[in-house]
């Protein structure tokens, strides 16, 4: 009789957590709500208050490079896209502004000491050249049709080669701090 108890006992809790297990599964969970990811926010000191974290971008062989903002310490500018010779050739010109938060960036296919001058430019300018991984070369503020001791428009030629080039306004290099080295994310 004991063995018969202590079988109906164990078939007693197996049968209990059988039922158990059942209902278990059978049960239907209550779905923890979908949350979309949070995005990370940058804080940067401008006029824009936050800047969404992204991923950076660059230049590569073969591909279109139209990035839509740059980041230098902290500071978002927007861009305009100069990358066929015909838009870098215009570049500037005839502007009579540009906004603190724009700059036009020349994109090129390979790097080189590229040479630039302010020929129909009215408006003086800071400009960056910027290595592809988006480390910059050199800066210099350029002169509203900046001529020589011959009469010839002014040449301003980089310390070193360079896969792209910034322009923005005059001071603006100053004034975030651009310095050689200085890195330049760029943004789609």
């Amino acid at each position: 009789m004991r063995t018969f108890a202590r079988l109906r006992g164990q078939r007693l809790i197996i049968l209990v957590s059988v039922v158990a297990l059942t209902l278990a599964a059978c049960t239907r969970a209550t779905p923890t709500p979908a949350t979309p990811t949070a995005t990370p926010t940058l804080r940067v000191p401008t006029a824009q208050a936050t800047v969404t974290a992204r991923t950076a971008i660059l230049p590569t062989a073969g591909t279109p490079f139209t990035p839509a903002t740059a980041v230098i310490n902290g500071h978002e500018l927007k861009l305009e896209v100069a990358a066929t010779e015909a838009q870098r050739q215009r570049g500037l010109m005839a502007r009579t502004s540009i906004p603190d938060d724009y700059a036009m960036l020349f994109v090129y296919e390979r790097d080189n000491a590229w040479t630039f001058w302010m020929k129909d430019t009215v408006i003086p300018l800071d400009i960056v050249w910027v290595r592809a991984g988006g480390a910059v070369v050199d800066i210099q503020t350029m002169a509203p049709e900046a001529r020589d001791a011959r009469g010839d428009y002014r040449v301003y030629t980089p310390s070193g080669p360079a896969r792209l080039v910034l322009e923005m306004n005059a001071g603006l290099a100053r004034t975030y701090d651009i310095k050689p080295g200085t890195q330049v994310d760029f943004f789609p």
